[in-house]
């Protein structure tokens, strides 16, 4: 048995493939009421994010049903009809990643076409996601947290001792390598109380928190590609928790001192004081402007839900004409002013911060401390 039949074997044995799909593969068992003639069915990975299907019928026009089944729905799904001329019938379809069961039904008999898959593919990254023109991705870099300490090769860990390009700014509390560990496949940076004077550049009572932050300062950077985050915060409705995560210019290529012209991309920013929001902010040359909701030079958002205290998801897909920022899937912010600031490389940082300005951090009223920034798994593409 050949590795695609016994992927395929697998799936029909716990129930996420339909009885049948063995037959496109040339081995469907005989039925006594299985007709002698069907509608002809043949796929092709289109170039545009999209599948073609072309086939032949027993009569020359004929009205056919396009469904497609997926092992998360576990159902057919009815797509569009299409009818064939002198006996043959072409159509595009949505491609997916998942493992996609294609096939077409005869409106008049009931009829339908073998079954034809689409088959994932996987790499480091997992599941290779389809890029706008229909190519997949391959994975450039990814972090799973699946060992018991922070992988060097791959992370720096910010401290006040060492300030680098890329530091977070505005935060009531200095950065410690003792608020950042991985444990149970996860990163998990924190904010807490430390002891007096940890801080020295802080002022007043604040100067006994710190918190945690980690890049691939000189370690890793990409210009363009996806770049994806699952992580949880500490859940509360008190101000003075913020967690992020962002890309900031590779200082080895760009000259950030120019900053916000030399650019930033500010994918999810948490804040404990909006409970239910995560929201992305694009730095450049237009911050001059203040916050731009619409058009194309839009650089932030107030619409981005994402629950405190869940598991959420964080993506960027970043080309040379458009930055795109997704929340748990969903697209909740565009920028396309082709500023040549995002047209570098950047790296990537992770940051638990405690609260300033709107967001402060009230001694007399906290939020939860110590506070954890909790990361399952970074993943950038090409």
């Amino acid at each position: 048995m050949n590795i695609t039949r016994m992927v395929v074997a697998l799936l029909l044995g716990v129930g996420l493939l339909p009885a049948g799909v063995l037959g496109q593969f040339g081995v469907e068992r005989a039925s006594a009421a299985a007709p002698t003639v069907r509608p002809v069915l043949n796929l092709h990975v289109h170039t545009n994010g999209r599948v073609r299907l072309t086939g032949e019928t027993r009569l020359k026009s004929e009205t056919l049903y396009v469904e497609r089944y997926t092992v998360f729905d576990k159902k057919y799904t009815r797509m569009q009809a299409i009818t064939s001329t002198n006996h043959r019938f072409s159509v595009l379809m949505p491609a997916r990643t998942v493992w996609t069961i294609y096939t077409v039904r005869e409106a008049r008999t009931g009829v339908h076409s073998h079954l034809r898959s689409i088959q994932p593919r996987f790499d480091a990254c997992g599941l290779r996601p389809l890029r706008g023109d229909g190519t997949l991705y391959y994975c450039s870099w990814n972090e799973e947290f699946n060992g018991t300490r922070l992988d060097a090769s791959k992370w720096y860990v910010h401290s006040k001792e060492t300030p680098v390009s890329g530091n977070r700014a505005g935060a009531a509390a200095c950065y410690s390598p003792d608020n950042v560990s991985v444990s149970n496949g996860s990163l998990r940076l924190v904010a807490r109380y430390a002891s007096l004077l940890e801080c020295p550049g802080l002022t007043g009572a604040l100067k006994i928190l710190t918190s945690g932050q980690v890049s691939t300062y000189r370690k890793f950077s990409q210009k363009y590609g996806r770049f994806e985050v699952r992580s949880r915060n500490t859940a509360t409705t008190r101000s003075g928790l913020h967690e992020a995560f962002w890309l900031w210019p590779d200082d080895r290529y760009v000259d950030v001192s120019s900053w916000p012209v030399s650019g930033e991309i500010d994918v999810s920013e948490t804040y404990s004081n909006y409970p239910d929001l995560s929201v992305p902010f694009v730095h450049s040359r237009h911050d001059a402007n203040g916050q731009i909701l619409t058009g194309p030079n839009t650089n932030t958002a107030w619409h981005c839900a994402a629950r405190r205290g869940a598991w959420n998801t964080y993506r960027l897909d970043w080309t040379s004409r458009r930055l795109d920022i997704y929340v748990n899937g969903k697209l909740c912010m565009t920028h396309a002013s082709g500023d040549a600031a995002f047209d570098q490389p950047f790296i990537l940082a992770l940051t638990q911060l405690v609260g300033s300005g709107t967001n402060t951090f009230n001694l007399l009223a906290p939020p939860p401390i110590p506070a954890t920034y909790e990361v399952d798994y970074v993943r950038v593409w090409n």
